[in-house]
């Protein structure tokens, strides 16, 4: 018996073990496909080490910012500017970019092969994961200036693209280009409450990198600058003839009220589902480092604005109004009774949520559903008006 088998039997495929040649066969599939290329886009809100997270790759060199907790040696790096590979929020976000943009590419390269599917959903999807890819570039482009372009999947160690050399900058804006007109013809919603992509958002992203390629480093000029005025003037009179869908919140409070995501201003933004198991993770980074201003969150004080930068708000600018702004100075003790906690210096209030944090009178659910905003009709109109300025 040792010596005979079925080996036809051992051989058979596991028919659950499913690869993207076998799985992008349905309609669902590709929905399926597109609904990961937005999952990816949560890690710029992940960790990265012990009291920090990727996004703070972005705000660590600006010096305007610093730690309570000194205890990241990735992190405290950043705050020296030095950058090196081995950092592990450069790794983050060069890796985590590149993870959305290979989605990205399955879903472009496996749907228009399903059918029977509906014209009109392959049309969309095709399209959101189009703007999503642009978003990622337009994203490396600017950190990096040349960076491989890769726009096939890659299946195995011996693809070409397994370790591919890096792209001119205008080949790689060219590329970014080339998506989002795609999208932009991919007939989405103008506003999308959902989260999914939206035309304004499609159109805004463009006009920016219409308005960045028109100065440094390409310096493609007027031409660039009109088409960058142009293609926000197309929100802005969208939103003129439908202010109830899109334009500006009433308050800068609004902006951070996790009710109002994908309303309104918000144009695209990463989004968070605590009930899906996909909570905002950032809220503890803005909090004081141990400290009883929220209840059911204990801060780590990663992320706080120096006292330099606080003190260049003029008297009366709106922006560093107390709790509502950008800042906050005290909060309620355990974040929804008082007296006021003062804290003698300035916090994070850009990205806190009521709903998690407590308010007086009610305490917080410690569960955040706040995206992180991408693109607002603020940006909009402040693309116009650069972009106007110098056509």
């Amino acid at each position: 018996m040792s010596n005979s088998g079925c080996k036809k039997f051992l051989d058979e495929e596991d028919p659950t073990n499913l690869s993207p040649s076998s799985f992008y066969t349905l309609p669902e599939h590709a929905e399926a496909g597109i609904a990961a290329v937005y999952s990816e886009l949560r890690f710029i809100g992940g960790g990265a080490g012990i009291f920090s997270n990727n996004w703070q790759m972005f705000d660590a060199p600006s010096g305007i910012q610093s730690t309570e907790t000194a205890q990241n040696s990735d992190l405290n790096n950043l705050y020296s500017l030095i950058y090196d590979g081995s950092n592990l929020h450069i790794n983050q976000n060069w890796n985590g970019f590149y993870k959305v943009i290979a989605q990205a590419n399955l879903v472009l390269d496996k749907v228009p092969g399903i059918n029977p599917m509906d014209a009109v959903q392959k049309k969309r999807i095709l399209g959101e994961a189009s703007f999503v890819r642009a978003w990622a570039y337009f994203y490396l482009v600017r950190l990096w200036g040349d960076v491989p372009l890769i726009l096939k999947p890659i299946t195995s160690p011996s693809d070409p693209n397994f370790a591919p050399a890096r792209t001119p900058q205008a080949q790689v804006y060219k590329q970014i280009v080339d998506d989002l007109v795609l999208a932009e013809a991919a007939g989405l919603p103008f506003m999308d409450a959902s989260g999914r992509t939206s035309t304004a958002a499609i159109k805004t992203e463009l006009a920016k990198v219409y308005l960045t390629m028109a100065g440094q480093p390409l310096n493609l000029g007027a031409a660039y600058y009109k088409l960058s005025a142009d293609k926000a003037k197309e929100v802005i009179d969208y939103s003129t003839s439908n202010p109830s869908s899109l334009g500006l919140f009433t308050s800068y409070a609004a902006i951070h009220n996790a009710t109002n995501d994908n309303k309104i201003e918000h144009l695209f933004g990463i989004q968070y589902n605590d009930a899906a198991g996909a909570g905002n993770p950032l809220q503890s980074s803005y909090l004081p480092l141990h400290q009883p201003l929220v209840s059911k969150i204990d801060g780590i004080g990663t992320s706080i604005p120096t006292p330099e930068f606080y003190a260049s708000y003029e008297a009366g600018d709106l922006r560093a109004k107390n709790r509502e702004g950008y800042f906050f100075t005290d909060y309620y003790t355990d974040g929804f009774k008082l007296p006021l906690i003062n804290r003698g210096k300035p916090f994070i209030f850009k990205h806190f949520d009521l709903v998690a944090n407590g308010t007086l009178g009610v305490e917080g659910t410690s569960r955040s559903d706040l995206n992180i905003p991408q693109i607002r009709y603020a940006e909009t109109l402040l693309i116009y008006a650069e972009a106007q300025n110098r056509a």
